[in-house]
């Protein structure tokens, strides 16, 4: 969705809900729900939501490298914590090292768990970080900073000085991990979606 600085002194909160319902496509042949690596409440929100939700199939940010692995990960028997690595070697020496930690509150293993009991065909759809930096399309330096550009957004730097938070994780804590847990599902992953898309147009 294209917002311009127009657009965003104009925009009204249902007008932005809307948006956020689009982008979600949850009346869509193929829905989305956005995830935040090993956060709690999105766990049990996305869990609620996929039990609502019924799909037949469940695509995962992780690494397709490892789709032949997933049988295990999501065996009741297999007990996180517990992590995948992936490696790539430069004559003969580790060049890039990258770590896929899971453990209970993660929403991928518990999208995972939940593929398992719902009968769903669960699929990592994401490149390794190795991978991604032997094509040359994510620098190396760029591997550990996933929320750098939400971090540096003007929207989330005004956020900071207005609730008086130091950085922006007491503000996800602070706006979706402690007062998004008595949300439903829906509202939760709505928030999450207009705070992304809000301060994606806001990057400085």
């Amino acid at each position: 969705f294209e917002l311009t600085a127009p657009d965003l002194e104009t925009l009204t909160s249902a007008a932005l809900r809307g948006l956020c319902r689009t982008a979600l496509s949850w009346d869509g042949p193929t829905a989305f729900f956005p995830v935040r690596h090993h956060s709690p409440t999105c766990a049990r929100h996305l869990e609620q939501w996929l039990r609502k939700y019924q799909p037949k199939h469940i695509l995962i940010e992780g690494p397709a490298a490892f789709n032949d692995r997933i049988g295990v990960l999501a065996d009741k028997e297999h007990r996180a914590p517990f992590a995948l690595i992936a490696v790539a070697r430069a004559e003969g020496e580790v060049s890039v090292r990258s770590y896929y930690p899971f453990c209970d509150y993660s929403p991928e293993l518990v999208a995972l768990r939940m593929a398992e009991e719902l009968g769903a065909t669960p699929r990592f759809i994401d490149l390794t970080s190795v991978e991604l930096v032997a094509e040359a399309l994510v620098p190396t330096e760029r591997l550990a900073a996933d929320d750098r550009g939400l971090a540096r957004s003007r929207f989330t730097q005004e956020l900071i000085q207005r609730s008086g938070c130091r950085d922006f994780e007491e503000v996800w804590e602070s706006l979706f991990e402690q007062s998004g847990w008595g949300l439903g599902p829906e509202e939760w992953a709505l928030s999450v979606t207009a705070y992304a898309m809000l301060s994606r147009r806001c990057y400085s």
